[in-house]
């Protein structure tokens, strides 16, 4: 027999549809189709991204999460069903317009499940995920120049999200440099959206020598 979906209950699921809004401007929430949330709400992992921002893939949770202790940290998955093929499409409402997947691959979300997509996956919405606005990225420096001890450098780079995709190029950094000489980042950087502007936060640049 195949493992049923956990599912909230009817209370929960008509307060998520009345916060998320359905449809319309009345709700307050997202134009989504109303019949939509008349579906059931689940627990789904997050295996991965697909090419578009906010747009992952997953798998929908069946069984019990298992014995909650009020005394230890709670650890998933615990007693949940994990099937190990793909068979959701999963949407990030708040990334919409963005390349950005900050979703963390391999975490658990609560979601409401809806039809089905054009590939065949149920589509399920994101309620609540472990997603972070600020997310680790990798960067190439592509252009711009060093400093000296009267301009700050404005070495420019490109970004990519880990697993590969870029989001930006010749990006500048956000914040402010002091004047001087640094080296410019080559591996790891910190990155946000700014609306649908891509926002470089850190490149892993550190001071040089000899800018002042």
């Amino acid at each position: 027999m195949d493992a049923q979906p956990l599912y909230a209950t009817a209370a929960a699921r008509d307060r998520i549809a009345q916060l998320i809004g359905q449809g319309g401007n009345g709700g307050g929430g997202r134009n989504v189709n109303e019949t939509d949330f008349k579906l059931d709400v689940a627990v789904a992992k997050i295996t991965g991204t697909e090419t578009g921002g906010g747009v992952y893939k997953g798998v929908l949770c069946g069984g019990l999460v298992g014995n909650i202790s009020r005394s230890s940290n709670l650890s998933l998955p615990g007693n949940l069903i994990v099937p190990s093929s793909d068979n959701l499409t999963i949407v990030y409402f708040r990334e919409a317009g963005t390349a950005q997947h900050g979703i963390r691959t391999n975490s658990y979300a609560l979601v409401a499940l809806a039809d089905v997509d054009a590939n065949g996956r149920r589509l399920a919405y994101v309620i609540q995920a472990n997603a972070s606005q600020v997310f680790a990225v990798t960067v190439t420096q592509t252009g711009g120049s060093n400093g000296s001890k009267t301009s700050a450098a404005s070495y420019t780079y490109t970004v990519k999200t880990l697993d590969g995709t870029t989001i930006g190029t010749s990006v500048a950094l956000a914040k402010t440099r002091p004047y001087g000489l640094v080296t410019a980042g080559s591996s790891y950087g910190l990155a946000f959206y700014d609306g649908t502007t891509l926002k470089l936060w850190d490149a892993g640049e550190y001071p040089g020598s000899g800018g002042c």
